[in-house]
């Protein structure tokens, strides 16, 4: 794309949950079960943002001036 021909970003990201789990399974009784996802959520949207990126022609570097900040919050 010569729109973005040579164009970087820098991507940063963290997690600033209090609880890694994805969501809380209530059964209707007394036990409340966390269910966890099977990769690090915040390293998993890293990689999918970088995917996307870098299929529009874009390419990481961090010392670009174009700053993405991603935060995995509640």
């Amino acid at each position: 794309n010569p729109i973005v021909q040579g164009k970087t970003y820098s991507l940063t990201s963290k997690d600033v949950r209090a609880a890694q789990y994805v969501a809380l399974v209530d059964n209707g009784r007394s036990n409340i079960l966390p269910l966890h996802a099977k990769q690090n959520l915040r390293i998993a949207l890293e990689e999918a943002l970088e995917k996307q990126f870098s299929s529009q022609g874009f390419h990481s570097d961090l010392n670009s001036n174009n700053a993405i900040e991603l935060n995995v919050q509640e």
